[in-house]
């Protein structure tokens, strides 16, 4: 037995977390935010104006479990490395004075303190926000505990904070509380201090987050309630989690989406980014899916899963691109909780079962999958090691969940599928010797090593994976009009036809992932496995043999494969 890891480790490499290690991890947000604060002090607390030196003396637990706390302190630093921008560097430093002047309000206190107008607007978390001035005005108001501001000749007082009747103050709705100890969750589409940074999600959305109308909020409330009794009556283990962790939900979209967009702040710990969601159980989901990002994310700043590294080389199941061994770590634990939601799901889905059995059996394939490539990577440290064999035998138990064996064959082909995809977009290498030998009639001999070229954006995706439209096809999703023709004959199973169609795609656009993954697949249903194996074990070396000299791709496979 290994000894000297961290409990943590294996506590949370359960997939969920005791009462007490989540506990660990919140008192370890708080600590790292108590440093940055003292970092931003000693850098800027003499900067006039902000206020920042006065409002870091009442700082509280409270104030330093906001979530966007952390992105205003990461934000605040890099400036001051970094300077220049629209908003002079005091008035983003009044952020902390925000959070003070909530609590001042809150707990009714008499006599006033001074706030910072940002961009002409004041935040209050947890309450709202007051437009005192233009945007692009920046300046000092003076909040009294009567709840008014008064800047110069401007005074707005706040008599009802959730009435919306004045345009000048716009409250800050609430979607809820949780479970277990009943602390309001907020539905936070007004601080200035969100994080919208992942370019993942920012490459899915069409537009800007949105200010929600109250109609609107009102139906995120709705699915957020509904998911919380989802989660407690199905879900405990999650529950329990989300509800230690869960402090503010920021709509992405006001209106839901196809396939949902969300995300997790490494800096906001406690919120969730995501688009609205199409019910109960899609929103149950994505807390679930969430809030295991943000468990990840405070333990690795306790505890050193892997030495460091920012090499983007492995590979995920879930992703178009090569993944650092951290974002493989953060998705393999995330999936963990997504399979077992549709693990779970199948079992009362009603008309929707089909869908739940493929969803859970295309994740246990996946998970499976990635948890094989984590645990060969280098990069682990022994903390690092355990956590992938907590992670392992957490989900042992999926091997006792039965599927019909049809949409077992499915996940695993839309798995293959996807690896064929992967390699053909991410991966190099030199076949000059290859086609030599080639040309002299000699055969193959051991191939050349690959390497995974680095990608500086996220690869465009150019249509859905075949594999996963007969998955989705198994369902009872109805296919899109817009689906090639080389498609929609593999997924009617004339693969015949569906070879030739590929053949001819590839003449067009050599290159093309989709295609190489598509013709893999007919061809293995066309022939034996023996003959195919180039295509799906190095289909990286028959495109780049096809593209120095193109001609008949089943041949050229077959004399890789021997």
């Amino acid at each position: 037995m290994q000894t000297g890891i961290d409990p943590l480790v294996r506590d949370l490499g359960t997939g969920f977390g005791s009462a007490e290690g989540l506990a660990r991890l919140a008192a370890g947000q708080r600590q790292k935010r108590r440093v940055l604060l003292r970092m931003l002090l000693n850098d800027a607390g003499g900067i006039e104006r902000s206020g920042l030196a006065e409002a870091a003396r009442h700082v509280t637990d409270e104030m330093l479990d906001h979530p966007n706390l952390g992105v205003w302190l990461v934000r605040c630093l890099r400036r001051l490395n970094h300077p220049g921008g629209e908003v002079p560097l005091w008035a983003d430093l009044g952020y902390l004075g925000w959070l003070r002047a909530a609590q001042f309000i809150t707990s009714r206190q008499a006599g006033s303190v001074e706030v910072v107008v940002r961009d002409g607007a004041v935040m209050l978390p947890g309450l709202g926000l007051a437009r005192l001035a233009p945007p692009g005005t920046h300046g000092l108001a003076t909040l009294s505990g009567r709840f008014e501001f008064t800047m110069g000749d401007t005074r707005l007082l706040v008599r009802d904070p959730g009435s919306e009747a004045d345009e000048r103050w716009l409250p800050l709705r609430k979607l809820g509380a949780t479970y277990s100890d009943l602390r309001t969750v907020l539905l936070d589409d007004l601080d200035p201090f969100r994080d919208f940074s992942d370019p993942y999600t920012k490459a899915q959305l069409t537009a800007p987050p949105p200010r929600l109308t109250a109609a609107q909020a009102a139906a995120w409330s709705r699915a957020f309630l509904g998911g919380l009794e989802i989660l407690r009556r199905q879900y405990e283990d999650y529950s329990a989690g989300i509800d230690q962790v869960l402090r503010s939900v920021v709509p992405l979209t006001a209106e839901p989406v196809a396939n949902g967009v969300s995300n997790t702040s490494l800096y906001a710990y406690g919120g969730v980014n995501m688009s609205a969601a199409g019910g109960p159980h899609q929103f149950a989901l994505t807390l679930i899916h969430e809030c295991q990002h943000a468990k990840l994310n405070a333990l690795t700043d306790q505890v050193e899963l892997q030495k460091p590294s920012g090499v983007k080389d492995l590979y995920a199941p879930w992703r178009d691109d090569p993944r650092p061994l951290s974002g493989l770590l953060q998705g393999i634990y995330a999936h963990i909780g997504v399979t077992d939601f549709w693990r779970t799901y199948r079992h009362e889905a009603g008309a929707k079962s089909a869908m739940a059995d493929v969803e859970f059996a295309r994740w246990r394939s996946q998970v499976r999958q990635a948890l094989l490539v984590a645990a060969a990577s280098p990069l682990l440290t022994e903390a690092g090691t355990a956590f992938v064999d907590a992670m392992g035998t957490a989900v042992r138990h999926w091997s006792h969940e039965t599927v019909p064996g049809r949409l077992e064959s499915l996940a695993r082909e839309a798995s293959a599928g996807h690896l064929v995809a992967w390699r053909v977009r991410n991966m190099t290498v030199d076949v000059s010797d290859l086609h030599q030998r080639r040309l002299a009639g000699l055969s193959a001999g051991p191939l050349p090593e690959s390497a995974v070229v680095p990608a500086p954006t996220v690869p465009s995706r150019t249509r859905l994976p075949v594999g996963y439209l007969k998955m989705n096809q198994a369902a009872g999703v109805r296919p899109d009009a817009a689906i090639p023709a080389s498609d929609l004959a593999y997924t009617e199973g004339d693969h015949e036809r569906a070879l030739t169609l590929y053949t001819a795609e590839i003449a067009e656009s050599p290159d093309s992932p989709e295609s190489w993954a598509g013709l893999a697949l007919s061809l293995r249903h066309l022939t034996d496995e023996e003959s195919v194996s180039a295509l799906f074990q190095r289909p990286e070396v028959v495109v780049a043999l096809h593209r120095a000299a193109p001609g008949d791709i089943v041949e050229l496979t077959a004399w890789l494969s021997a």
